[in-house]
């Protein structure tokens, strides 16, 4: 991975924990942001449960946002120090 994307670390797992509180139908439209997402495993694990999900996601690595931003909408930025540039919707 350090060759090729510039990063010191992959996690190539997903926390289940972040995944199994979601209460939607596999077919139901979500979105969901998950703050840190590294190069994306819990995101592209939500997307495979369920196809019609909107996943975003913010990294402060560069190399992993662009790892992750293959299958997800991500920011590199830092939270604690910028506004999340994400579309809000009604719930």
């Amino acid at each position: 991975m350090e060759g090729k994307w510039g990063i010191h670390y992959f996690n190539g797992s997903y926390n289940e924990s972040l995944i199994q509180p979601i209460e939607a139908e596999w077919d139901e439209e979500i979105s969901v942001l998950e703050i840190g997402c590294s190069c994306g495993g819990a995101l592209v694990e939500i997307k495979n449960r369920y196809p019609n999900a909107e996943v975003y996601g913010t990294e402060i690595s560069g190399k992993s946002a662009e790892v992750a931003g293959h299958f997800a909408k991500v920011v590199v930025n830092n939270i604690e120090e910028k506004n999340l540039p994400f579309p809000k919707k009604e719930v």
